[in-house]
């Protein structure tokens, strides 16, 4: 992707736009409790912001994703289709799904593990928003092939939780 004149029409108000495999995000999203879905959620509603000019702030749409993830599942849906991604989601049902999940947080220990699982309902638009980035020829994207250090910092702090929350489970059985 490094063609010259496929970068004379780069969108200047957008950075550089760096992919992760979907097998990346999964792990970043379980090893991390569901804090890396914020953090995409935020780069979604960025590149979105810089890209269109939007008056919003992808920080509040990021952390309060429970409202904005019907807007950002159908914005990149459209974003994608109108770069050539043939495939189609169903919008409503994974913004419920997302959304159920997100509620098991609110339930005691061990119930609100279930809802790391609410990762299973942003593969679809991760893999849609990917597309279309690879597919426009007014961004840079580059494919991160290996874990960057701040992603391996993630993954060491999210496997001691982890460790540790398995640890206090098992020393509790009688």
């Amino acid at each position: 992707m490094e063609n010259t004149e496929e970068f004379m029409e780069q969108n200047d108000n957008v950075e550089i736009q760096y992919i992760i495999s979907t097998q990346k995000f999964i792990i970043l999203s379980i090893l991390s409790l569901g804090f890396y879905d914020i953090w995409w959620h935020y780069k979604a509603w960025r590149f979105f912001n810089q890209k269109n000019q939007l008056d919003i702030m992808p920080a509040m749409r990021a952390m309060n994703s429970i409202f904005f993830i019907y807007s950002l599942f159908k914005t990149i849906l459209k974003f994608s289709n109108e770069k050539g991604y043939d495939k189609k989601y169903p919008v409503i049902l994974l913004s419920v799904g997302y959304i159920l999940l997100l509620l098991f947080n609110l339930l005691p220990f061990p119930f609100l593990l279930f809802s790391k699982l609410s990762v299973i309902f942003l593969i679809q638009p991760f893999q849609a928003l990917n597309f279309a980035k690879r597919q426009s020829n007014e961004l840079k994207v580059i494919e991160q092939t290996t874990f960057n250090r701040r992603q391996k910092v993630i993954i060491f702090i999210g496997a001691f939780f982890w460790f540790s929350l398995i640890a206090s489970i098992l020393i509790e059985i009688p």
